[in-house]
Parts: C-alpha cells; structure tokens; sequence
C-alpha cells in the first residue's frame, strides 16, 4: 500500500511489477490509474478537479484508441480544469508509449445572445480541418451552448457515423439533470455520449486522505481473511500433497484479494460516494428504418438516450456497455430494408413455387451479407412497386429504404438523383461477334500458291511448248545422222505440250530429244519444275495442318468497315445507349447512329448474333455469361468476343440523398478491395473455362489434324479428269464409229 505523488506510485510499481504483487495506491489528483488486473488506485480528487480525472479515466480505458482529438470549450470552463482536460486527453497510455496524442484545442463564444453564439459555433464547425486533424470531438461547454454544438455540427454535416462526439455537462443540475431536452436533438446515424454530473451534495458525504486509507485497510483484511478462511477449508479436505498440486498461485492469489476488495468498496465503501458522473450514449442507428417499418402497427421507436455506466473517483469507470455502442455494435442486429431486383449474376433472387422470394444470391448479395456482418444489422428485400425485376430510375425509392443493393452504373444523371456508394466494379463493353468459322477447304490445292503464281506458271508452259519443238525441229544433229531431218517424236506442238505437262505432274512423257540442246532446256525445265513441286508441297502441309479462318471483327474500326454487310445494336434504356449518346467522338458517334436499339435481349438476336450478320454491343461480363448460356444450350462455340475493350463504366450500389451512412458503407468497401474480396467474388461469378473460351486469334496458332474435309480438293481434281477422261473416250469412240461407218460406203477393188 503506499501513499504517494503520481510519479512515485508509478515508478513504485513498475519497480514489483514482474513480482505478482498486489499494490493499493493513494495518489494525486489526475493520476492514470493502476491496471485494474494489478491493483487498486484512488486519487484524491478535489471537487474543483473531478472533470480532469474524468476525461483522464476515460481516455486511459474506453478512449485509449484516440489518437488525435479536437476539443471545443467556452469561458464557463475554469482554466485549471480545462488545463487538465487537455492534459489527460493527450496522456500517452502506459504500455503505448510509443503512440502519441494530438489535441487540437477551439474556443466557442458563450455569449448571452443566442445568434452570437450560433454564428461563433458555425464559424469553428465549418471552417475544422477534420481530414488532418481526426474524427474525435470533446465538447466542455455550459448546457446553453450543448444545443447549439449538436445543431450545427448536423448543418455542416459532422454528424455522421464516422465521427465521435463526447459532451461533458459539467453543470447538469442547472436543468435538473434531466437530459430529455437533447434527445429531440440527436439525429440519425450519430455516434454521440454524454458524461453527465450527478454529484448530490449532502452531509453525510465524506472524503479525504484518511476515510481512504481506512476503507482499503478494512477492505484488504476482510478480504485476506476471507481468502485464507477459504483456504483452509480446503485444506482440510486434501492431503498436504494434494494441496501443493492445487494451491493458488500468487497471481490466483492477487487476482481473488482484488475481486473481494472491489466487491466490499462497491456495497459498503462510503468515502467520496457522492461524487458522480453517468454515462449515457445516444441509441441513433437504424430507427429510421424501424419507425418507417411500424407505421401502420401505430407504434413508434424513439431515439433515446440510454445509460451505459457510471464514474466515481475511488472505482473510477464501470461500464456495461460501451461509451459508443455503435462503433463496437454496428446496428444492434436491427432488420433494415434494401431495395433489388433480379439482374444476374449481380443479383440472383430465387422463387418457389408459390412465387416467394427464397434466396438471395450473387455479387452484390456477397457484399451486403459482408456489410451485414461487418456493421451488425440483418436485411429484408423489397422490390420496385411497379417493376419486380427491373430498375424504374425513380429515386424516390430509395426514400424508405438503407440501400438499393444492385449493379447501377454511375452517371451524371443519376448523380443528380442519388447517392454512389464508392464503385464495386469497373465494367468495360465489348463486341459480340459470330465465331470466325474455318475458310472452306474445297480449293486448298490452290492455297499454296497465289493467282499471280499459277498465271506465270501456265504463261510458263505456253512458253517453254514452242521453245521446245523449236529446238527439236531446227538442231543439225538430226540433219547429220538422220539425213532426212528429224522424223516422229517432239516435233510437233502437242507432244512438245504434253512432254511439258508431264514433267510438270513428275512423270515425264514417251519421247526425250537426242540432242544436246535439247537435252539442256530439257532439264532447265526439270530443275523449275523440282522447284516448283518442292514448294508446293511444303505450303500444302503448312495449310493443311494450321487452318485458315475467317477475317473476325475484333474492334471498332473493323466493325466500320464491314458497316455494308454487318449491322450491329445494343439493348435499350441501358448506360451503353446514355454514354454512346452523349459522346461527342467521331468513331463512338458513327456508333451510335448505325446502331440498332433492342428493347430486350431475345432469341432472334441471338441467332442473328450466330449467323455472323449482326454484332452484339454489352458488357463484357454479361456477354460471358450469354456465350456460357448458349453453349450449354447447343453444345457448340457459336460465338466470340472482340479484342478491344471500351467505355468503361464504374458500378456502384446507391443510397439516397442524406444518407449518413454513405461514409460508413464506403469504409466497409474499401476495407473488402483492399483485403481482395471483391475480386475474389467476382472470379467466382465469372462463367467457368470451357472448349468455346480461346479466341479466333488463338485458335489459328492450334494445331489441326487433317480429315476428310481438308482432302475434299483432291477429290474433286480426280472427279473432274475422271470426268474428262469420260468425255475424251466417248469421243473417241464416236469418232472411230463416224470412221469405220465411211470406210464401209467406199466400194473397195477385191484384189487375190
């Protein structure tokens, strides 16, 4: 037990701190009081110094999580109490003694005239800094100025949920501590506590050093003879080595002595009993949404302010409820209404058979179930009265209503109508086009070369023919051996063609030129024709193996240029339509005005969409998930998606127009990006990968192996010099009967 200043009692028992000691400290006024686990501390608090060791009490415990705090104060606080409320507000916690606390400090005009006052309110209000110097409020002014204080910071917009008003009513007695006169003042969403005097003066009250000393004297040997009653008792039940397995420890010891001892000070303590402050917190939150719920059944939530614990300077603070039950309860579990509708996978609200709602389920649901858990209330869905599965753009709404859970595209318009709570996800358009299907393959015998190639090689043969029987016909060698000139074999133009095509095909024909110069052209033709062939062939493996498809449309500037043979539309009354609209943009502008307007998304679309004649303009995500929807429908990749991405749009849930609890929801947002569970849920509700989800671009590098469909050209070349050589041999044949028909009509001579 010591009686010391606060230095020494603090230094005292750091110095037995790690001994387990129990310590009962009498000390100075605004002393940070002893941890509660470790022993009891009672300042000696004059009356003129009870509000000082008050903020410092409550700094110490409930508000050691301020870090920065602003204070306001009028002239009807005395300097040596305002000194010491600016003490204990910016004390460094024991233990943190690294973390330090700002104070910023503003003076309020307490004058006799109520507009003086309001105007010397609204100018500190309205000109704070609150984003450098914190959300934190202390308010130490007379109960005239309390009112005011409450109104303003309303008008200016400081009561929201994000910010921390505590009011000290040092002079409660002066409206006989009755606080009803501020709760008509309490708005919706605040986090506002009142620390409110309750001190009675009468003559039984006592105090000082020496009724202290007493009580925690008598406190102490009640309780130590108590404790040690109860160990022997359990002494004499166990055996002496029983007893050293399940004797107290001295920290069990310490913790069972200080138990006791409060217990005592708390039913029988009389000394400074009648100093007294009451803690009460504004219950705001929700009751809006509650009053509006029961209207009808004639019943009506008020805000109220509710008693959450009392401060008394020898047992210091005892709570039984937080000082702002908000910041650690949310909503206290209370049901607020939201407004859907049905927009999968945004939202996907299930029916049964009789047509109620029964589950409610994806993106933006994830998100409101986080937000119901975070900010502790639960939900009911309404729908819009005239539209059960759409959005009617009325803001009005929203009027009754915490939140309109659902995918809303953020524009100028609407933000004339409503709230954005900060953007859940960043939406880019796209192209829907039919999927690129393979180049037919009936003339792939041609591929490898180009027209150009072929002409020059026909001119080619028209060329080397001539040469040829020219070089035949006119060499001197035949002259010299065959006297005659040369006789049959390459000497007319036909069997000059006919040798040519034939090395051509690398089968040569019956009759080679004997000649060296002839031999010479001869085999310069050879060597083209190895040329020839060798290339042919490697490009027909090439195109064989990795087929060509068709020119996709991949981009604006595609689509633009085929606008003659495709058309191209987007749904109706969607921010697509609003943004291509207003856009002033050449390209986006062309857009716009080719496009045809769909009023919904149906069947005929699609399958204008699959025949390659019309393009699709939607967002990327829906138009997924329409790909997904119709594979599974036809089992076939029927459709692609452009390569370039545009007009991206922010969307965002909404709430109405003064809603306190936009901040407060934009938190909790930010809180679920940072922490990667919004791109986690929206991975989950991304159509899963299937065969149809490469692109045209990806599928020409995909090797293919070859069928029938590919070998179909050669077919068809035999099919058409079968064809040939049909109508060739009956012509022949018709030929040779015309012959033998003459010959038979000629008389000829018998000869023996």
């Amino acid at each position: 037990m010591s009686i010391m200043s606060c230095y020494n009692t603090w230094k005292l028992f750091r110095r037995f701190q790690h001994d387990n000691l129990l310590h009962l400290a009498i000390t100075e006024a605004d002393c940070p009081r002893l941890s509660s686990r470790e022993g009891i501390t009672v300042p000696l608090v004059a009356k003129n110094r009870v509000t000082s060791q008050l903020v410092l009490d409550v700094k110490m415990s409930i508000l050691a999580s301020w870090t920065t705090s602003i204070l306001l104060y009028d002239d009807s606080i005395d300097v040596e109490v305002m000194k010491g409320i600016i003490m204990g507000l910016s004390s460094i916690i024991p233990g943190r003694e690294d973390s330090t606390a700002t104070i910023s400090v503003y003076k309020v005009n307490n004058s006799r005239i109520e507009w003086e006052r309001r105007r010397s309110v609204t100018k500190v209000l309205e000109d704070l800094p609150v984003n450098r110097l914190g959300s934190n409020f202390v308010v130490s002014v007379s109960h005239e100025l309390i009112g005011v204080v409450m109104e303003v910071c309303k008008r200016v917009g400081l009561s929201e949920p994000v910010n921390q008003w505590f009011y000290l009513v040092p002079d409660a007695n002066s409206i006989n501590s009755n606080m009803s006169a501020y709760i008509s003042l309490l708005n919706e969403g605040e986090n506002i506590a009142f620390a409110q005097n309750t001190t009675t003066n009468s003559s039984k009250c006592k105090g000082g050093l020496f009724c202290h000393i007493e009580e925690l004297l008598q406190s102490f040997v009640l309780s130590l003879d108590l404790l040690a009653q109860e160990e022997e008792a359990m002494i004499g039940q166990v055996s002496p080595e029983e007893w050293d397995v399940i004797r107290p420890s001295k920290l069990e010891r310490r913790s069972k002595l200080l138990d006791s001892i409060r217990t005592y000070l708390s039913e029988r303590g009389r000394c400074d009993n009648c100093t007294m402050w009451t803690f009460k917190s504004g219950d705001t939150w929700g009751l809006e949404y509650q009053e509006q719920e029961q209207k009808d059944s004639g019943r009506k939530i008020a805000r109220q302010l509710v008693t959450v614990g009392i401060w008394t300077p020898r047992e210091g603070i005892k709570m039984s409820d937080h000082l702002f039950p908000h910041v650690r309860h949310g909503f206290a579990g209370r049901n607020l209404p939201i407004v859907s509708f049905n927009n999968p996978p945004w939202q996907i609200i299930r029916y049964n058979e009789s047509g109620e709602n029964v589950e409610f389920k994806g993106f933006v649901f994830q998100i409101v179930d986080q937000l119901a858990q975070s900010l502790n209330f639960s939900y009911t869905v309404m729908f819009p009265a005239n539209n059960k599965d759409g959005w009617t753009n009325d803001s009005s709404i929203l009027k009754d209503v915490f939140l309109a859970a659902g995918a809303f595209t953020v524009t100028e318009r609407r933000k004339e109508l409503v709230n954005f709570t900060m953007p859940i996800s960043i939406q880019a358009s796209s192209l829907l086009t039919a999927r690129p299907g393979e180049v037919s393959r009936a003339l792939i015998f041609m591929a490898p070369f180009t027209y150009d190639t072929w002409i020059c090689i026909v001119v080619l043969i028209v060329i080397i023919t001539p040469v040829l029987r020219y070089f035949h016909c006119h060499s001197p060698y035949y002259k010299y051996y065959y006297k005659n000139g040369v006789q049959g074999g390459l000497n007319t133009l036909f069997k000059c063609l006919w040798y040519v095509y034939g090395a051509l095909m690398q089968q040569g024909g019956t009759y080679l030129p004997e000649a060296d110069s002839g031999r010479i052209l001869i085999g310069s033709w050879w060597l083209v024709v190895l040329v020839i062939v060798t290339s042919y062939g490697g490009n027909l493996v090439a195109f064989l193996t990795f087929p060509k498809y068709k020119i996709a449309i991949t981009n604006i500037e595609e689509l633009m240029a085929r606008k003659g043979t495709v058309s191209w539309g987007l749904l109706k009354d969607t921010s697509i339509e609003h943004h291509l609209r207003e856009q002033d943009y050449p390209k986006y502008k062309e857009l716009y005005e080719g496009a045809i307007v769909h009023d919904e998304q149906n069947a005929e679309m699609v399958t204008k969409v699959r025949s390659g004649s019309h393009v699709f303009i939607e967002w990327k995500l829906n138009l997924l998930n329409l790909m997904k929807k119709e594979f599974l429908a036809t089992n076939s990749c029927d459709f692609a998606l452009g390569e370039e991405d545009f007009l991206e749009e922010q969307v965002a849930m909404m709430m109405q127009f003064g809603s306190p609890y936009l901040k407060l929801v934009n938190r909790e947002l930010r809180r679920m990006h940072q922490s990667g569970l919004m791109y986690k849920w929206y991975l989950e509700h991304l159509p899963r990968k299937d065969r149809c989800w490469s692109t045209s671009r990806i599928m020409e590098a995909t090797t293919h192996t070859v069928n029938l469909d590919d070998m179909q050209g050669s077919f068809f070349v035999l099919g058409l010099g079968c064809a040939c050589a049909v109508v060739l041999i009956c012509l022949e044949l018709c030929y040779h009967k015309h012959k033998l028909s003459k010959e038979k009509k000629v008389v000829k001579p018998f000869v023996t």
